[in-house]
């Protein structure tokens, strides 16, 4: 079975990402902006845009030309910079051994240790393995006491230590008693954060790279690209909202509606599968809705703007006399298999649906008109 391109088609439609509760849904199940009239043999049909007619859904497409757009392109700051490098920098951090010193706070302490209630070693309170347990001083991973008093310690030194279980520790026997902990320090290790020098920027691999400065401008650029891909993404959204907005819906066909609903419902599926959730309980935790009935009623909005998006896309090349044609579209293909990880235009068609990439195709060319024929400005700063 060939892969749907819901994804792909979806990716226009970011701003209505579910990320939070809203949208109303009539007794019938739809955004009670529109109407879903058909059923059975008739919705299957209308499943793809070619068997779609605008003019059977879209009243009027209003004033596409025109419109004003809200986008911003962030500058990159030197702040900007600094911050990028200094979180790459964290994510090397490296661990090193420490000799010729005691264990202090922020160290991390190689032990052995065997705790004992009365005398008695209790279950679950020894740690006899040759690498030793790794315990970061002041994360509080272990009971109150226990981290504080073993600063100070010297590798191979053996403490006992004198703590207590706090109240409401989970283990009956153990909560709120006083416990013995001997204890040994087998090493001792810090972490390290790595210079910002020369030798580390050639450490990267990246070519044409090997100082500080053209790191730094290497960073600009990559930066520069994410803010450039930001705006382009918050174009495309205010320009289908806007889009959608200006035109008038008599309705939605349904199988086109179906179609995107039983593909992010199955999307979802998926992914409760792979966090090991039950379905009711992930589409609540993940996307933080109060309910499962907030989830459903934003997706009703979700699809229901996606059928939107694409009944005014068609009906916006239909007004300029432009279409997605089987020249264009195979075209388009040749150029970019490749970037959908297939070797070939065959290997593509036979991995991906050719029809949803027509509409995919057909809601960029349909908002690259409004977008060119838009004033974009910069949106309004929300005030408290």
């Amino acid at each position: 079975m060939k892969k749907r391109l819901v994804i792909m088609v979806m990716a226009l439609t970011m701003a209505m990402s579910m990320t939070a509760c809203g949208g109303d849904k009539t007794t019938d199940g739809t955004n009670d902006s529109t109407t879903v009239t058909e059923s059975g043999d008739e919705a299957e049909a209308d499943k793809s845009l070619s068997n779609i007619n605008p003019d059977d859904y879209v009243v009027s497409l209003g004033n596409y030309k025109g419109l004003v757009l809200e986008a911003k392109m962030n500058e990159v700051t030197e702040e900007d910079i600094d911050l990028a490098i200094n979180q790459l920098l964290s994510s090397s951090i490296t661990l090193e051994q420490v000799e010729g010193r005691a264990l202090e706070e922020g160290d991390i302490a190689s032990i052995n240790y065997e705790g004992k209630l009365d005398g008695v070693a209790f279950q679950g309170g020894t740690d006899d393995s040759e690498e030793g347990y790794d315990l970061e001083i002041g994360s509080g991973a272990f009971i109150p006491g226990f981290e504080d008093s073993i600063i100070g310690m010297n590798v191979g030194e053996t403490r006992d230590i004198d703590v207590t279980f706090p109240d409401e520790y989970p283990a009956a026997e153990l909560a709120g008693k006083p416990v013995v902990f001997t204890v040994k320090l087998k090493g001792i290790k810090q972490r390290v954060l790595p210079e910002f020098n020369d030798e580390f920027v050639v450490a990267q691999a990246i070519d044409g790279v090997t100082t500080t400065e053209q790191f730094r401008e290497y960073t600009r650029e990559i930066l520069t690209e994410k803010a450039q891909s930001l705006y382009d993404s918050d174009l495309d959204n205010s320009a289908m909202e806007a889009a959608i907005a200006a035109c008038e819906f008599s309705g939605i066909p349904q199988g086109r509606y179906q179609f995107y609903y039983d593909n992010m419902i199955a999307n979802d599926e998926y992914l409760a599968s792979d966090y090991g959730l039950d379905f009711d309980t992930f589409i609540v935790t993940y996307y933080g809705f109060g309910t499962k009935d907030d989830y459903y009623a934003k997706l009703d909005e979700v699809v229901t703007k996606a059928v939107q998006v694409d009944l005014a896309a068609m009906a916006i090349l239909k007004a300029e006399g432009k279409e997605v044609d089987d020249e264009v579209l195979e075209k388009d293909i040749a150029e970019n298999y490749a970037e959908f990880g297939c070797t070939s235009v065959d290997d593509f068609k036979e991995k991906y649906d050719i029809e949803e990439y027509r509409a995919y195709l057909m809601n960029i060319s349909a908002m690259d008109i409004v977008k060119e024929n838009a004033t974009v400005v910069e949106p309004t700063e929300a005030t408290e």
